[in-house]
């Protein structure tokens, strides 16, 4: 199972939904690809929500009837309607957002990596609490609050560090589109 918002559909306009799928299902062999659609000025899932084990997906919870609260319980209700890949509806664990600053804390917005979840850390009394959720909800990781000033809920921990690579990585570039370079 994979997941991202309707955005990926937006980013493709030359594909159709069916296209996006099956080029999923061909180069990464997910077989079921699901797209909620969040309409708002972020549309990245990781900061919405992100699956913390096979079946289990921590999911915001933004004060009721703040601004971004539709989007986020709109999309909530389409990932209840979808199975886990057991073949039982997802376990979702709410998280609340914070407010910070003109925005939210990104406290969701985590890297998990091996047995360590690292997420932010705003210098509020919310970091303490947060740390406390994930240990509660991840038993056996070791989490860690990493210092996330100068970001906020919709650019945090993973999105800083999703596309950090050493040195020696190896790295698959897909074939350019010339067809859409210009005719120079």
């Amino acid at each position: 199972n994979a997941f991202s918002t309707s955005l990926v559909l937006l980013e493709n306009p030359t594909k159709t939904k069916v296209e996006v799928h099956q080029i999923m299902r061909d180069y990464l062999g997910i077989d079921h690809y699901w797209n909620p659609e969040i309409k708002y000025s972020i549309m990245h899932m990781d900061t919405f929500g992100k699956p913390l084990a096979p079946d289990t997906w921590i999911w915001g919870k933004f004060p009721d009837y703040s601004t971004p609260w539709m989007y986020c319980e709109n999309a909530l209700d389409y990932l209840k309607t979808r199975q886990s890949p057991y073949g039982w509806p997802y376990k979702i664990e709410r998280f609340p957002l914070w407010s910070f600053g003109s925005s939210w804390t990104g406290y969701i917005n985590c890297l998990q990596t091996n047995n360590k979840i690292l997420t932010g850390k705003y210098y509020t009394s919310h970091d303490g609490e947060a740390k406390a959720i994930y240990e509660k909800m991840a038993p056996g990781y070791e989490v860690h609050n990493i210092d996330s000033q100068g970001t906020n809920w919709g650019d945090s921990i993973h999105c800083r560090t999703r596309n950090l690579h050493r040195g020696e990585t190896i790295r698959i570039y897909p074939q350019p589109h010339w067809e859409y370079a210009d005719s120079d």
